[in-house]
């Protein structure tokens, strides 16, 4: 009974600090992913079409909207995947405030779903327990439950529900038939969130099936029905990739380059190096994988690598006796961890200002989450291989004080982390009292050009991103002439007001003039 309601009030302490660094910033978002599918929810919400329409456009070759949406044409449109905005737009209908509720909820959903099954393939309750409450509190889940409008979450969680509803059958009696179609729809909403991991994971799940056949433990019939509930969620979605994107199989991600000039070069690649590049989008980088690994598997949160590390060691030391479970386990989670380590940890980003700065707020974080989930059984047999010790009261010290050390570590990187959710907080203020000073100093129909402020002024104003670039100079005549042109950025220099004002404006008869400063920042009207 004490158990059931510390889980319990575990689960009301995660549920409500994933809604905290949202509340009383208005409808700020902290990344333009977030903001794109903030948008575009409320669009769904309101029975409105997934598109900003922007005429203007035409003439400038489509450079007029932020990051993470896309030009074609008179419209703008999604540049990322549709699942997450669609199904908050959904929850929308009832309330805007909903709009937030879903990752979280999913990520509650996913942690329930995943004590179930992890029961069930290891036949441990302790086992379970705790690797249920590792999945919660690991930083990167913890914390990307907290920015609700990021995709990566809700994927592995409608993941965590496929697999439960498939492995651990929870509907009985008559209504079983549920369950793989059931599967089959958590599936297809998995993909739908994010449409790029498929290569991985349309492949494991043919593997668990084909693996199910030959056991007895999947029959035709769930084939079936786990096909059907997939196409069910599936077939909406190509229909809305149709409509926005002009073909089923494109996403924002896979949107073609658009570009005025005709490349005459034609290179010639083999149907292997083509099956390599889809395999390794980015190639394979070494260096950068072994950096990505020690900085984002264990630097940022060295508690979890170590125990996931020590389970691992445990279960190879004792290969000859484990379990079959185990075993299976070990050789489903191989080639996962080792593609997503080598695909996501070969890809150089750059999400912070900071070129070097070592965060939770960098994508290596969010991308290797499957991974870190399925470490989590891993990291509880560590911690009870570490408390397999003859003296119950000393037994019961060791679990307390791992998993508090383990909890406050956790913790400190969620909420006092350089991109924890403390700062993001101030942040999203500091983003809202920019956002009316600049609403203020510009008219409606402004153009402004910006290198991150994106993300809080479109669609109040039309954005440009980023102000040094080839394009955004090529066009700025046109821009100029088709409404009020501002710049609003890092506070500029004298000898970059010179420089932009002799040899890049000057030319087309414009200049820079400053108009208002907010903090390290300041905004610019081109005249």
């Amino acid at each position: 009974m004490f158990l059931r309601a510390l889980s319990v009030m575990g689960i009301l302490v995660f549920f409500g600090s994933c809604f905290w660094v949202s509340s009383g910033v208005g409808s700020m978002q902290n990344s333009p992913d977030e903001r794109a599918n903030y948008l575009f929810a409320q669009h769904i919400s309101d029975g409105e079409a997934m598109s900003f329409s922007e005429p203007a456009n035409t003439e400038v070759q489509g450079i007029i909207h932020p990051r993470s949406m896309a030009a074609l044409g008179e419209k703008i449109v999604p540049g990322s995947f549709l699942g997450l905005p669609v199904l908050a737009g959904f929850f929308g209908f009832i309330d805007e405030n909903l709009i937030f509720i879903v990752t979280p909820l999913l990520a509650v959903l996913a942690v329930l779903a995943w004590f179930s099954l992890v029961k069930k393939m290891f036949e441990n309750r302790w086992l379970a327990y705790l690797a249920s409450f590792f999945l919660a509190i690991h930083p990167a889940f913890w914390y990307y439950a907290g920015r609700p409008l990021m995709h990566n979450v809700g994927f592995v969680s409608f993941l965590i529900l496929a697999a439960w509803v498939w492995m651990v059958k929870p509907v009985k009696n008559s209504w079983t038939f549920l369950n793989p179609l059931l599967g089959g729809f958590f599936l297809a909403w998995a993909l739908a969130f994010r449409s790029a991991e498929a290569i991985w994971v349309l492949p494991a799940v043919i593997i668990l099936f084909a693996v199910g056949f030959r056991k007895k433990f999947f029959s035709f019939k769930d084939l079936l029905f786990s096909l059907g509930g997939f196409v069910v969620i599936l077939l909406p979605f190509l229909l809305l990739n149709f409509s926005l994107y002009g073909s089923p199989f494109l996403t924002g991600y896979t949107l073609p380059a658009s570009s005025s000039a005709v490349s005459s070069v034609v290179v010639e690649t083999s149907w292997m190096t083509s099956i390599a590049q889809t395999i390794f989008p980015f190639g394979i980088h070494e260096m950068n994988i072994v950096q990505a690994v020690w900085h984002y598997g264990f630097l940022l949160y060295p508690t979890f690598g170590l125990l996931a590390l020590l389970g691992i060691g445990v279960l190879l030391v004792g290969w000859k006796k484990e379990s079959p479970a185990w075993k299976r386990y070990f050789f489903t989670l191989l080639p996962v961890v080792c593609w997503l380590v080598v695909v996501y940890g070969s890809w150089k980003f750059n999400d912070n200002p900071d070129p070097f700065a070592i965060t939770i707020g960098n994508s290596y974080a969010r991308y290797w989450l499957p991974i870190f989930a399925l470490l989590s059984p891993f990291m509880a047999r560590a911690i009870l291989w570490i408390a397999d010790v003859p003296y119950p009261r000393l037994k019961q010290g060791i679990l307390v004080v791992i998993l508090l050390a383990s909890l406050g570590a956790s913790g400190w990187v969620v909420f006092g982390g350089e991109d924890g959710f403390i700062k993001t907080r101030e942040h999203l203020a500091q983003n809202l009292e920019k956002k009316e000073i600049i609403l203020a100093a510009t008219p409606d129909n402004a153009i402004i050009i910006v290198d991150r402020a994106d993300k809080y002024l479109f669609p109040d104003r039309r954005v440009v991103v980023p102000l040094r670039s080839d394009v955004t100079y090529d066009r700025i005549d046109e821009l100029a002439s088709i409404a009020p042109l501002y710049y609003f950025g890092i506070t500029l220099p004298d000898v970059d007001i010179d420089y932009l004002n002799t040899t890049i404006l000057g030319p087309h008869a414009l200049i820079l003039d400053r108009l208002v400063t907010v903090g390290e920042e300041t905004l610019y009207a081109i005249e």
